[in-house]
């Protein structure tokens, strides 16, 4: 079942690709290997998370410090905020290494970005003679 899923995620992927290749003109027909850390790479964004998730949960740590300077802030209810943002960073941390480490989402996610960038690409060039 799951190698099932996994080959047809990357034949949707080389169907992608292939149209994109066109798009740029090259017609390749060859393996597609090569072409896969070119064409749907993972992003910064899918690499690093969104910044609120990790700007959160640098703030649970810093909240955590400022309790050991400042002992007014030494309550329960700031240092269970503290740890729920410290949580919230640790499950977006974990996320975003599961998936870009996973066999099919790591190639679904790139599947996403081929057909963000086959969207962005200009249409086909027409093999017109020049002027």
């Amino acid at each position: 079942m799951r190698r099932a899923l996994h080959d047809e995620t990357v034949n949707a992927w080389t169907a992608t690709a292939s149209t994109l290749l066109k798009r740029y003109g090259l017609d390749y027909r060859e393996r597609y290997d090569p072409w896969t850390e070119v064409l749907g790479h993972l992003t910064i964004q899918d690499l690093r998370g969104y910044t609120l998730g990790t700007t959160l949960h640098a703030t649970g740590w810093a909240g955590l410090a400022a309790v050991y300077f400042a002992h007014a802030l030494n309550a329960t209810p700031f240092k269970v905020l503290c740890v729920l943002f410290i949580f919230g960073g640790m499950v977006q941390a974990l996320r975003l290494a599961e998936d870009s480490a996973h066999s099919i989402w790591s190639w679904v996610i790139g599947l996403a970005n081929t057909w963000k960038e086959l969207k962005e690409a200009p249409p086909p060039a027409e093999n017109k003679p020049r002027a």
